[in-house]
């Protein structure tokens, strides 16, 4: 199984920031920033019971975080539309 090409500039804070929110036994909080360098940020705000919601719902909304993340690093060695 091929690996997915992972941008040079992917940063991987904000989805390590992510897991460690969501692998918790208790209510966690936190700003989750995405750096989309001269377009700006995208700030996801958790405050969330993680051992309230079912596995797949979890791992949906990691997979969601994780494509930001994606996104942000592209964004970031993408020409410029100008």
């Amino acid at each position: 199984m091929s690996q997915p090409d992972l941008p040079h500039t992917w940063d991987p804070a904000p989805l390590a920031a992510a897991l460690n929110l969501l692998a918790g036994d208790t209510r966690a909080a936190g700003d989750i920033v995405f750096d989309f360098g001269p377009a700006g940020t995208v700030t996801v705000a958790l405050d969330l019971d993680a051992t309230a919601l079912p596995r797949d719902v979890l791992d949906g909304l990691l997979a969601q975080l994780a494509e930001l993340s994606l996104l942000a690093a592209r964004t970031q060695t993408a020409p410029s539309r100008t």
